[in-house]
This record gives C-alpha cells, structure tokens and sequence, in this order.
C-alpha cells in the first residue's frame, strides 16, 4: 500500500507561524512593561495619599501622628493601659480606634525598646492615629518589636481580627499590621524617624544628601544595620524604576527635590545612584534592585496630586 505524501512547511507558511510567535513575544512582553509602569504609578499616588493624610492630620490636630500627646483623649487608651504605652498587645480591636500618646516634641521617634517614657515606635503608632482619625483604612498595631520586623512573606490574606485587607504581613505567630504593604514584594511604607536636617557636619551626611528629612516618608523593604532596624529603607526598586518615579513628579534628580535616593543603603554603597552631591544621577547601567525612595512628606503635598 502506497504511504501517504507528507507535505513539508512551505517558507511562506514557516514565516507566517514565526510572525505570530513574535507578536505573542511582543504582546507578552508590552503587558509585562504596563504592568510594571502600574506599579510604578501606584507607588507614586500611595506614597501621596498617604503624605496627605499626615499633613491633614497636622493641620486638623495641630500634632503630628504618632507623635500626638493627646491621642487618648480623642480616641481611648488601647487595653485601659497608661497613656504613653508600649505593650506588644496595643492593636485596637475590631469598632475602636483606641490608641497611645506620643510625646509631642514635633519629631517622630524612631524604634528604641519597650519603655514607656519617652514614648518609642512614634514611626508606627502614626499609622495606628491616621487610621483612627480616619485619614487611612485599616487596623495598624502601632507597635515595632525586633522580633516582629523578622518577617518570612507577605500573604494575601484578607481578614485580621474581623479586619478587611487587600494583604497583610505574616509575622512567625499571628498576622499583624504594622505597616502599609508596598506593590513590591515584601516592599512597605514607613514613616522616617530619627533624622532632621542633614548637612556636611552631620553624623548622616555619609548616608543621605543635604536636606530636611523630618517626618520623610520611606518606600523599600525592611533591612537592619547601622545602629537599628529600618522598615522601609532597604532596596526594593531598580535604578531605572525609581529614575521613572522621580522623573514623573518631580526633577529626575536623586540628591534633590521632593523625591529622593538614600547616598548609600543600610549596609553598603549604594548602587542606585552615581556621582555626587547635587550632581549625582540614577545609576542606569546597574540592573538589580537597588533603590528605595524618600519623599519629603510637606514639599511632595504642596506639589499637587501626581498625574
């Protein structure tokens, strides 16, 4: 019996199949771009929306968050505690929005240990009076504790204590919200304490350009070093993702203007960035994460709403 012929590819056929691969290649790869500008651009109105709140805070209460001396009176002592706590326990439970006071000295206190006088984690129980004045959703502990910053993932677990979340952190033990979740992995926003103006003769000037960082809000991932735990500074962006981020609402400069790159990162030489002084630019050429942002809260509003 005669075997059937078996017709090969005609060239014209064999040009056909590669165009549509190289359409899907292309079609693949414009999605994974826009997907990436989405999150750069919802980085950008988070970081806003959540220096707006501070600054309506301030205005409404003449205090900053967190720093609040009063917070009680407004809203309850978490636990019945002392008003300048600092129990691990301190998260609201579900319908309250009781809290704790801080000393305000008009300067968020950055992580010491769990004493309450002065109060310490000012950085994050600024989260706990935003979310009870009602300037940001959610259900914040208000509390930083070493062991709790030793998280293993971010999880998309949904509810916390009878709580809606789009993500939460888990900690080793229970789930608990100690800072905003970034679009990044296991990126977050936290509040920058510790530090105000830095210039040639101050002790930072080896890790942050010349400016007034008071009360700055950080983009990045939690890193430890140089004398303490720091959420929201270590690298979670490239120097090509946070050049686009300045470059859109500000002047595309890391030294300068509301958007800015740390000199260096917690515990090495910073590779975002090249150069010095006002002159230094976005390290292109450096391809791995490298960077986290700083936006300085009160110059960042006073610009308007990010296109």
């Amino acid at each position: 019996m005669d075997q059937p012929s078996r017709r090969a590819f005609t060239l014209i056929e064999l040009s056909i199949v590669l165009v549509v691969f190289a359409l899907l290649i292309g079609t693949v790869i414009a999605g994974q771009q826009m997907y990436k500008n989405q999150q750069m651009r919802q980085i950008l109105v988070n970081s806003y929306a959540y220096a707006t709140a501070f600054e309506q805070f301030r205005i409404k209460y003449n205090a900053l968050p967190g720093d609040m001396a009063n917070a009680t009176e407004m809203w309850g002592t978490v636990g019945g505690g002392t008003a300048q706590c600092a129990s691990p326990n301190s998260m609201p439970s579900v319908g309250s929005n009781a809290t704790c006071n801080g000393d305000g000295d008009g300067v968020l206190n950055w992580y010491t240990s769990l004493v309450a006088v002065p109060p310490p984690h000012e950085t994050f129980r600024a989260w706990q009076h935003l979310a009870a004045a009602g300037l940001i959703l959610g259900n914040y502990k208000g509390i930083g504790v070493t062991t709790v910053f030793a998280f293993t993932s971010a999880s998309g677990l949904t509810t916390l204590n009878g709580w809606k979340y789009s993500v939460v952190y888990t900690f080793p033990g229970t789930p608990t919200i100690v800072l905003p979740k970034g679009q990044l992995e296991l990126s977050q926003y936290a509040w920058f304490g510790g530090y105000g103006l830095v210039d040639n003769t101050s002790s930072a000037d080896a890790v942050f350009f010349d400016g007034d960082y008071t009360n700055a809000l950080l983009y990045g991932k939690y890193v430890s070093g140089l004398g303490g735990p720091a959420p929201g500074f270590g690298p979670a962006l490239t120097s090509e993702e946070q050049s686009l981020i300045d470059a859109k609402n500000d002047d595309g400069a890391p030294a300068t203007g509301v958007v800015r790159a740390a000199k260096r990162s917690r515990n090495s030489v910073n590779s975002c960035i090249t150069g010095s002084g006002t002159t230094a630019t976005y390290d292109l050429t450096q391809k791995g994460v490298e960077c986290s942002i700083i936006f300085m809260t009160t110059q960042f509003v006073a610009k308007g709403k990010p296109e």
